[in-house]
Parts: C-alpha cells; sequence; structure tokens
C-alpha cells in the first residue's frame, strides 16, 4: 500500500511539468512584493527527518546553479530539473532556498502529492501543496 502510494505519488509528480511550473512562477514574480521582515513559518514539523534513500526531489548544482531536480523512479540514471530558485529576501540564499524547497516536497511525497496552487499567506506570495491525505490543507513549498 505505501510503495504504490509513493509510486503514485512519484507519478503524479513526474507529470507536473517544468513549462507549467515556469508559468507558475514568472505569474507570481509578475505580482507586487509585499513588505514583510520575515517569511512565514511553513515547517509545521519541528524535527526534520532525513531524506529517504528513494528521494524523488533534491537539490543539485545544474548548469552552476542551485537546482531543484526531480527524479523520476521510472528513469533512475534521469534528473529534471524543477525550479531554480533565487536570492530573493528575508534571508534566504539560492542554496537555502533549493534545499527547503526539495525537503518540502519529500516530506509532502509520501502523503501523496496531488496539486500546487498559489496563495498568500501572512501577506506573502506562495506556491503550496496539497495531498491525497491532506486535500484541504495546501501545505507551503515557497514564498515569493
Amino acid at each position: 500500500m505505501i510503495s504504490k502510494r509513493i509510486t503514485q505519488s512519484a507519478a503524479i509528480a513526474g507529470t507536473l511539468s517544468f513549462a507549467l511550473f515556469s508559468s507558475l512562477l514568472g505569474s507570481l514574480l509578475s505580482l507586487p512584493s509585499q513588505a514583510q521582515t520575515a517569511e512565514p513559518d511553513a515547517s509545521a514539523e519541528a524535527d526534520l527527518e532525513p531524506l529517504p534513500d528513494d528521494a524523488r526531489f533534491e537539490c543539485q548544482i545544474h548548469e552552476r546553479q542551485f537546482t531543484v531536480m526531480y527524479l523520476p523512479e521510472s528513469q533512475p540514471d534521469q534528473a529534471y530539473p524543477w525550479a531554480v530558485p533565487e536570492a530573493m529576501g528575508g534571508g534566504w540564499s539560492a542554496e537555502r532556498r533549493c534545499f527547503e524547497i526539495s525537503d518540502r516536497l519529500e516530506r509532502y511525497r509520501p502523503e501523496g502529492l496531488q496539486e500546487l496552487r498559489t496563495g498568500i499567506e501572512n501577506g506573502y506570495d506562495t506556491v503550496c501543496a496539497t495531498t491525497e491525505q491532506n486535500p484541504d490543507l495546501c501545505q507551503i513549498v515557497f514564498t515569493v
């Protein structure tokens, strides 16, 4: 049952195209920025666990930039760029954003990644994810 859910999650995540993500991110970046001093707290878990051996999202250096990469289960020797984070204020470097985004996606993946949405949290534009286990709860992936 768990492996089936992970396989389904990987298949769903695999269908998230880079073009769709780029379009979503591009539209968010064109929104006016909010003047805040700190980003919203997106981590509900106090104790972060290490990434599993079968991680599908991880931060890597790709074309000299920190990049969230998607590693499809069906293509074990292949990795696809999913997001290229930038330092956007709030004390978060591109490296920190990259590792945090990949960590969050991996934490949500066992719950069955379902959909990416945009929203606003504490005055910040966000991209969040719903899961099969929590379809009504959109968990923050990153803020813009």
